[in-house]
Parts: C-alpha cells; structure tokens; sequence
C-alpha cells in the first residue's frame, strides 16, 4: 500500500534517478532487517513507513529489493532481502510489532525476534524512510534551506560534471540525432509539446524531436512545463517560484503568472518542496535555456494525480482541485496577449521485473506494448483529455504509464487542436531488461 514500485525511469532513475550513479554502494540489510530504541519502546509500537518507491533486482547474485525516496530526503538507496520486503507492508502505522512478527511467522513458518525488527527499524529511520522525530526534523531543515535558496540547483544534470561548451555540443548532437520527424508535424503554430522527460543519454534525440519543432526566430514568451512528479503531492498540483538554473545559465521563472494562478486556484504552493530533487522540469529547463536564451520565461508546475481523481465517486475535493487549477490556467492563458508553450515532461509505459512484473518482454511483448502505446498517443493526438482518462480507466494502466497527469493536464487547457507522433522509442533499463517507452509529440 504505501510501499510503491518505480514508476519512473531512471527513471531508469539508475535504479531510480538515471541521471547519476549513487555515489555510495547501496547500504545492505540483513534477512528480517529505520528508528531509534526510544522511538519503538516496545511491541506496541506500530512504525509507520513513508511512501517509497521499491525496486526488486538482483545484487551480488541474490534476489533483493531497492529502497529510495522519491522526495530525496534520503540520498542514498537502502537494499534490503525480500524477506525483509515482506515486513514492510505492513509499517503502516496499523499494525504492532507482535503483529508484524506473526504474519512473519504465518508466511515463512520462522520465528522473527524483536530484536531483528528493531534493528530493521533502526536501519529504516537512519535512511530517514520511516515517519519519525528524525525524518520530521531532516524535512524541517531541509525546507529551510529550500526556501533560502535564491534559484533551484540543476541537481540531477550538475552530477554529469561537464562544461557549458560540453553540455552546448552535446544538446546539439541530440538535434542532430533526432533526424527527421516520422511524421510532419501539424500546420499551424505549435502550441503543446508531449517530451520525454528519461534520462538524457537515453532519450535525447526524442526530446529534440520535439523541441526542434518550436521556432527559435520566435520563441513562446513562457513554457508551461507540466511534469510528472514520482512522490506523492497533496495538493495534487505544484509550483515554484525559484529560477532553474541548468549547465547553460539560469532560466527565469514568471512569477507573475504563478501568483496570478495561485490567486485563482489556490494551494499552488503548498507542496513546493517536491520541485527540490524532482527532474522533470529541470531537463526541460535545459531545452529551453539552449533554443531560447532568456527570452522565454517558464512556470513550473509538477503533477501527481491519477485517472480515479477524475471519477464522478472520487473525493469531491480531488475532482475540484484539479478542475480547478486547469480551468484557471486555461483562464490566465487565454488572457494573455504573449505567446505560450505547455510541455508535458512525461515518459509512458513502464513494464518487465524493475516495475513489478515477473518477467521481461519479450520481442513479441513489446510489439504489443508498442500497440498499446500509440493507441494511448492516439488520444494525445486528438487533443482529447477525455478519452486518454477512459483509455486509462479501460486498461487499468497495466503497464504504468507515468506520464498520464501532466498529459492530461495539456490536453485539458488546449481544449482542441491537432497532434503529430513525431519519434516513439523503447529504452532496455538494466540487465534484467525492463523497458520504458516514451514519445515525442508535437500539438497545434
């Protein structure tokens, strides 16, 4: 339940942040086995895990799990055994040690002393993955330090540790690379861009698929960058005022239209701490900071809602709060005499034994996969946010398509419009040979 598998590359993420390595080995621990002794003073203690994204694979030969947080308070992963997997399902802040013992018990037919939960425990808390004093007091500091930073750090692409002249040549080898489109995109002036927001190593030339269909002779006056957010967002949409900066310089972020929007739907701030270690927006910043200079703005908006938000029995809340932040931006954006570009910074399915599933694809699964994909692009095509949450709610979004809220939320403010497939790609994520697909798609 609150343990979630990767549903982003690296995204994939390496094993969650493709853009860099850990810089440390992933931290072991034993079979059964984060929170001081005082904060488990005994069997009635119920450990509450936070939400983190678990990654089964192989290390050293054995089977095992990965642990990240996809909010970054915690830097490096934590491997544990699937045995000890099994346990954290149920840290949910329900159950009692005793009772995690006993489904230890009914499921393996082994005894678990207390004392391995504990040090299980003591190790979670020190990789700041359970809700504690600990994590509560990291995410206070944390917070502070955020909101005295004047623009928001390239976090993931500065450990790429490359010059401005590097990052220019390699940008431009992407163009290059990115060839001529499978399709020619549509007439008109290009108002929404669908990019990949994989790894750059991987998905480079499909990002400048797309981005080379904006015209440098008259860059949008800002891009709305939608991007996917991998932890979960309260507010289900948010913002940040900070300027981007990226190996190229910096790119301003209109803080007018944020504000103006936050007047309009509120709670735009709420969750702005998610943009810290989030990299959907940053890559796309980079794009916009190669082609246009500081000539064009950007407001930075992160998504993380799902098509059940959307049904009519979902919490009236939810419904109305993304209702609401897209029907204001349409609002804002229709008022205003500059030109504007929305990007989606999305990647789509995500399947094989990194995501959850027993197995690889084979070749004739991923053709299948490839079917499934461009009937999904065939509702980013038609400009119709309708059909691609009903595709969704159909197909139970088997092979987990990441990208689904900020594509949506395009959709949703162009209202209309006509799409073209520009480049679609598989990328193989590790030796165990998950795939992830994504696409470049250019909107009129």
């Amino acid at each position: 339940h609150q343990v979630r598998r990767r549903d982003w590359p690296e995204r994939e993420r390496a094993v969650a942040d493709r853009t860099r390595r850990p810089k440390t080995e992933p931290r072991r621990v034993a079979a059964a086995g984060v929170c001081e002794e005082r904060t488990l003073s005994g069997e009635d203690s119920k450990p509450r895990l936070r939400p983190i994204e678990a990654i089964p694979t192989l290390h050293e030969g054995r089977s095992c799990v990965v642990l990240r947080d996809p909010e970054g308070f915690s830097e490096n992963p934590l491997v544990v055994s699937d045995r000890a997997a099994f346990l954290l399902g149920f840290m949910d802040g329900e159950h009692t040690l005793l009772d995690i013992q006993a489904a230890y018990a009914r499921r393996f037919g082994d005894l678990l002393f207390s004392n391995d939960i504990k040090k299980l425990l003591r190790q979670l808390d020190g990789a700041l993955l359970l809700e504690s004093d600990r994590f509560r007091a990291k995410k206070e500091e944390t917070e502070r330090a955020y909101r005295e930073m004047k623009t928001r750090p390239a976090v993931h692409l500065s450990a790429m540790e490359a010059d401005r002249t590097t990052w220019k040549r390699w940008i431009d080898g992407f163009f290059v690379s990115a060839g001529d489109p499978k399709s020619p995109p549509p007439k008109g002036r290009i108002r929404g861009l669908v990019v990949p927001h994989i790894d750059l190593r991987l998905g480079g030339p499909v990002y400048a698929a797309g981005w080379k269909t904006i015209d440098r002779s008259e860059p949008p006056a800002l891009a709305v960058l939608l991007g996917t957010c991998h932890a979960p967002l309260r507010s289900l949409v948010a913002a940040t005022e900070k300027d981007f900066d990226t190996p190229l310089g910096p790119v301003s972020t209109d803080r007018r239209f944020l504000r103006e929007l936050d007047r309009e739907a509120g709670g735009l701030f709420e969750d702005e701490l998610a943009h810290r270690r989030e990299h959907t927006i940053e890559f796309q910043a980079l794009f916009v900071r190669r082609l246009f200079g500081r000539k064009t703005k950007i407001a930075p908006l992160l998504c993380s809602y799902a098509w059940p938000h959307l049904e009519p029995d979902a919490p009236p809340e939810a419904r109305g709060r993304i209702k609401q932040t897209i029907d204001a931006t349409r609002a804002i954006l229709d008022r205003r005499e500059e030109s504007v570009l929305l990007v989606a910074s999305a990647d789509l399915s995500h399947v094989g034994p990194r995501y959850g599933d027993k197995a690889a694809p084979s070749s004739g699964e991923r053709k299948l996969l490839e079917t499934s994909d461009r009937a999904f692009i065939d509702s980013i095509l038609a400009v119709d946010a309708g059909a691609l949450s009903r595709r969704m709610k159909r197909t139970g979004d088997r092979t987990r398509i990441c990208g689904y809220p900020p594509i949506h939320f395009l959709l949703s403010v162009l209202g209309e419009g006509k799409g073209a497939l520009l480049r679609y790609e598989q990328a193989v994520m590790g030796e165990e040979g998950s795939i992830v697909s994504f696409a470049a798609i250019a909107l009129s």
